[in-house]
């Protein structure tokens, strides 16, 4: 008796909460309560294929939805990011903030791809090459999927905009993560604050902190024989700088390193900025651990495909395997209309008694009273 009531509490916990999540999407959708519940069987059909289960999916679906997008690439998001949550050890709902961060900050940013042998250019990123991304480079260097994925979130929205491809913000958090060992989260914002400094200056043609003006970089850089500006006026990309300033990284004296460095990074942030010149200065040597991890993130497609197909012979994934199957087991005991109509049957019996209870004289008293006594 005590399995079948345990069976009953997960079925019924389990089937309003999954019907109360495709519920949601209806209101942010406007789909219809069919269209929703067709929705609830892809999603059992996709947990089985992912080894996950439907509510894990259905939950991050709904914050997919509420972005506006198309059922096709919701679908495609959560596939994508599944693999993603699994091989990186993160919570659905996290793995689902982080690539979505990730993939809005870089919607606009336009960049060429080779393909079958042509060059063509591609605007943003998709689910697949950024969870690979993410996954190669963080399996490549000492450090792992989740932290990259949580410092870009801090530092992407300002890196695409400053021209700053993820390949290059991703091979970069992972060196400054080897490096310095520090919580993803410090890394990801102090890149945030070194790249909204250079992109406030690119704005404004000042800094507001420190003063620090458009001259004052370029003069800067000039002393090391660097160009801040293209042969048409405008700011080189990001990484181009940084490699170039890199090259000339061991010729310079201290004094130059520290005026370069403060100038370029601001005074709080010039130690990071002084971490990844120290490696890119080993970039003609072979040597540059940002340039290797680059490389790595540039050949990433296929990545968390590859991981994820290792991680589905893990215990992890055979419990996974098991909470989806019993999942099908409480959707066949229950559905939203017997759960709806269980509560409304409940309903029903509460405000009948209540009623009778108003129509008999001192039964209000009576029952609390004879309660009163069988407790003590």
């Amino acid at each position: 008796m005590r399995g079948l009531r345990t069976l009953w509490k997960n079925a019924t916990s389990y089937v309003t909460e999954y019907y109360d999540a495709l519920n949601e999407i209806r209101v942010v959708t406007g789909k219809s309560e069919q269209e929703s519940l067709a929705l609830g069987e892809n999603y059992r059909r996709l947990a089985k294929e992912m080894s996950t289960t439907s509510q894990e999916l259905a939950e991050s679906a709904v914050t997919l939805y509420r972005q506006g997008l198309s059922d096709e690439q919701v679908n495609e998001r959560l596939k994508y990011t599944t693999m993603y949550s699994k091989t990186s050890g993160l919570e659905m709902g996290t793995a689902t903030e982080l690539m979505t961060a990730t993939i809005n900050a870089y919607s606009s940013y336009v960049r060429e791809v080779e393909e079958a042998g042509e060059v063509t250019t591609k605007v943003g990123y998709d689910a697949e090459e950024v969870a690979s991304m993410f996954t190669a480079v963080g399996n490549a260097a000492a450090s792992s999927g989740e932290e990259i994925g949580t410092a870009a979130q801090k530092v992407a929205s300002v890196a695409g905009e400053a021209g700053l491809s993820l390949e290059y913000l991703s091979a970069y958090i992972a060196t400054l993560s080897e490096k310095t060992r520090l919580a993803p989260e410090t890394i990801g914002t102090a890149l945030n604050t070194m790249i909204a400094r250079l992109r406030q200056i690119k704005q404004n043609g000042f800094n507001e902190e420190d003063e620090t003006k458009i001259n004052d970089v370029a003069k800067a850089l000039r002393t090391i024989g660097v160009s801040l500006m293209d042969t048409e006026g405008n700011w080189r990309d990001l990484n181009d700088i940084f490699e170039d300033i890199g090259k000339r990284w061991d010729t310079m004296s201290d004094k130059q390193k520290s005026y370069i460095s403060t100038t370029m990074a601001g005074t709080r942030q010039q130690n990071y900025f002084i971490a990844l010149m120290n490696d890119l200065a080993k970039a003609d040597e072979g040597a540059s651990r940002a340039m290797e991890l680059y490389n790595i993130a540039m050949n990433s497609s296929g990545s968390v495909a590859k991981s994820y197909s290792t991680y589905m012979e893990s215990a992890t994934a055979a419990a996974d395997r098991f909470k989806q199957a019993m999942e099908n087991v409480y959707s066949t005991l229950l559905d939203a209309s017997a759960i709806k109509g269980l509560h409304d049957f409940g309903t029903g019996v509460a405000n009948s008694f209540a009623q009778a209870t108003k129509s008999v004289s001192g039964f209000n008293v009576i029952i609390p009273t004879a309660v009163g006594v069988i407790l003590t």
